[in-house]
């Protein structure tokens, strides 16, 4: 298994714990959208992608919902997965 996608299950393992744990069922998108936006800005490429994966695999059911992630996909494509992430006006408005 690939780190990163360590990383992707660690994080889905997280969120999906904290939502339980807090009583929110999976079937409510509006919890789901408000828990995942209280989580703090990823600060490396592969944390950043561990939360884009989150988002989608929580999101399949609701059509459209990957072109939300455009701008923070496009910041991350093609780049090392140490790197860090610098976070402008424009992208935190996009997370």
């Amino acid at each position: 298994m690939l780190s990163s996608d360590t990383a992707l299950e660690g994080l889905m393992s997280r969120v999906l714990g904290d939502l339980l744990k807090e009583g929110i069922g999976l079937a409510c998108p509006h919890h789901i959208v408000a828990f995942l936006a209280s989580c703090p800005a990823p600060d490396t490429v592969t944390r950043m992608r561990s939360f884009i994966g989150t988002f989608k695999v929580l999101f399949r059911v609701i059509p459209g919902c990957s072109t939300l992630l455009i701008k923070l996909d496009d910041t991350i494509a093609g780049r090392e997965s140490k790197a860090t992430i610098q976070w402008t006006g424009g992208l935190r408005a996009s997370f």
